[in-house]
């Protein structure tokens, strides 16, 4: 019966959430939306994390990885504070979130241990490997 009587179904506030997130992200980097397919060029092209060395803080190559992984960062606190639908988003783009952080693994890392600030990306990180399948879990 939505919108006419009864409250709203889940996906709604999850659309709601999305729409804050994007407009939010869109005002504090117009510029960020293009960056997806440059990243997917670095990711597919893999080694990452030599674009964390500290002389290439500032290279093309980072700056087309940070806002990227900040996105991530950002919905995975979002959908641990509730403000975003975790199934709605699961289903939307596991597969990509997943497949970002194993890409981006030596990234972080080397960023972690060359600021010595270990938590950069560790909600996204924590997401990331609940939501892997076992087959894209490191092997142990």
């Amino acid at each position: 019966n939505w919108p006419y009587h009864g409250s709203a179904p889940g996906w709604v506030f999850c659309l709601i959430g999305f729409a804050k997130l994007y407009i939010y992200l869109l005002l504090r980097n117009p510029n960020q939306w293009g960056s997806r397919s440059a990243f997917v060029t670095l990711r597919d092209a893999g080694r990452l994390s030599k674009w964390a060395d500290p002389q290439d803080t500032h290279s093309d190559e980072a700056e087309t990885l940070r806002p990227v992984l900040n996105r991530c960062e950002l919905v995975a606190i979002g959908i641990q504070r509730g403000t975003l639908d975790e199934q709605s988003y699961k289903d939307w783009c596991r597969t990509t979130l997943v497949k970002d952080r194993i890409a981006c693994k030596g990234f972080v890392m080397q960023i972690r241990e060359n600021d010595r600030h270990h938590t950069y990306y560790c909600e996204f990180e924590k997401l990331a490997k609940k939501w892997a399948l076992r087959d894209e879990k490191p092997r142990t």
